[in-house]
């Protein structure tokens, strides 16, 4: 779908703030792993970020951020075990019917992204009330697209999830930590302790 088709489509919406890059205030430009410009085209991609507030504070800590186009996305699931896919696959699928959301929120609250992103998709648990939790949006170019995404998830569910996966898995996205995100030892062990999940 061309740009000016999607400005008058309720699915579309220009990527909101917060869906930016914490470092720049902007979109993401480029894929996390092949480097891919991500905004010069219909490049579907997709964007995760990790989240924590501190109870005692407004201030809210960015624990680790980026934009994965849909090659490298999939590369990456298809790293992962068998057994840790179809737990994880399974999880959701028991869990929540993520089209027939997607319906009742375009029904009931259109392209308001805060709507979206309130409260936890797992539990249904108020972003208010929650101290860790991950966002995901799925984006093409500039857009943010309303399709199983965009959702949170609170820390509960991504523990809930990190604690049953498989050895091998774990291991896949430690390396991914260990590659990607050029910090010293003592960050990546605290990014590893986030449990952190990939979806």
């Amino acid at each position: 779908m061309d740009s000016s088709n999607k400005e008058h489509n309720a699915g579309y919406i220009q990527i909101p703030q917060i869906f930016y890059c914490y470092a720049t205030q902007k979109p993401f430009e480029e894929c996390l792993v092949c480097k891919k410009k991500l905004l010069e085209s219909d490049t579907p991609y997709v964007i995760e970020k990790a989240i924590k507030k501190y109870p005692t504070y407004t201030a809210k800590d960015v624990v680790s951020e980026y934009a994965i186009c849909l090659a490298c996305n999939a590369e990456m699931q298809n790293s992962l075990s068998e057994y840790s896919k179809e737990l994880i696959n399974t999880y959701f699928n028991q869990r929540v019917d993520l089209m027939s959301r997607r319906h009742k929120m375009l029904k009931e609250h259109g392209p308001d992204i805060d709507a979206w992103l309130t409260n936890c998709l797992i539990y249904q648990t108020p972003v208010t009330d929650i101290s860790e939790y991950q966002i995901y949006a799925y984006c093409e170019g500039s857009y943010l697209v309303f399709s199983a995404m965009p959702f949170m998830i609170s820390g509960r569910a991504i523990e809930e999830i990190a604690e049953q996966l498989s050895p091998e898995t774990k291991e896949v996205l430690d390396d991914f930590i260990d590659e990607h995100f050029g910090l010293p030892p003592e960050l990546k062990e605290l990014l590893k302790n986030r449990k952190l999940i990939h979806l």
